[in-house]
């Protein structure tokens, strides 16, 4: 089976410690929607979001991240089924 995180050339921090490894809601780490785009790494990627909180406009504020991925349809395809209430966001 291919490595699920291939994909990211340049890992963040997080997602590095979760190479190799089946992760759960214990090992994900919990970064602000301004956190995540200070993140060079994750610039121009799909991010997948894990129990959000959300802003009074409705958008997510923060969240646990699960993955992050150049393509929508790579990540969506890893998240579903694994990861329940998830928001897939896009890094500008």
């Amino acid at each position: 089976m291919p490595h699920p995180f291939r994909h990211l050339t340049s890992v963040a921090p997080s997602l590095e410690r979760l190479l190799g490894v089946d992760h759960d809601e214990d090992d994900l780490e919990r970064l602000s929607w301004t956190e995540i785009t200070r993140r060079p790494e994750l610039e121009g990627r799909w991010v997948a979001l894990h129990d959000c909180r959300y802003d009074r406009e409705g958008k997510a504020a923060e969240g646990d991240l699960v993955d992050a991925d150049d393509d929508l349809q790579s990540l969506c395809a890893r998240v579903q089924g694994r990861w329940q209430n998830c928001q897939i966001l896009f890094v500008r």
